[in-house]
């Protein structure tokens, strides 16, 4: 399996809440004061390997939709 920490921070709330994060189980992103995205599209990159075929994704909701028709509230 991959050895992945619970998260990953980024971002300015990243910086100035550093410790935190590190309490609360969870890695600062490298180069967090950069951009949030690059951030995601690095560690989706670095987890390719681990993808699943998009088809395979079976959703499963638990509780109704927030969204309405009109009509139906």
């Amino acid at each position: 399996g991959l050895d992945v920490p619970p998260f990953l921070a980024t971002g300015e709330g990243a910086v100035v809440f550093s410790e935190q994060v590190r309490v609360a189980g969870g890695v600062l992103d490298p180069a967090a004061t950069e951009s949030p995205a690059l951030a995601v599209a690095r560690l989706g990159l670095a987890r390719i390997d681990a993808a699943i075929d998009p088809a395979a994704v079976v959703l499963r909701y638990i509780r109704p939709p927030d969204a309405q028709l009109p009509g139906q509230r």
